[in-house]
């Protein structure tokens, strides 16, 4: 009875549907980090963090903006446009 639980679990696991954001294509950013316009010292570190350690994982630097440019968007910290 257990293995039959653990396949259906399994089968159910792989139908569930995978969702993601691309952040960087062929070592190119596609996305940008939003952080609001007057954003705490600790929000602007963490976004430079991000960009830090995304840069090390593709070779691509994301841009750090104060607005949506119409990029897949990736906000940091509390602003407008995460309240929307």
């Amino acid at each position: 009875m257990h293995r039959w639980l653990w396949a259906l679990w399994l089968i159910a696991w792989d139908a569930l549907p995978a969702s993601a954001a691309e952040l960087v294509r062929d070592g190119q950013p596609v996305a940008e980090t939003v952080v609001g316009a007057g954003a705490a010292p600790s929000v602007k570190t963490a976004a430079a963090e991000l960009q830090k350690y995304l840069k090390k994982m593709s070779g691509a630097e994301l841009p750090i903006v104060a607005g949506p440019s119409g990029a897949t968007a990736v906000y940091v910290g509390a602003s407008p446009n995460t309240r929307r």
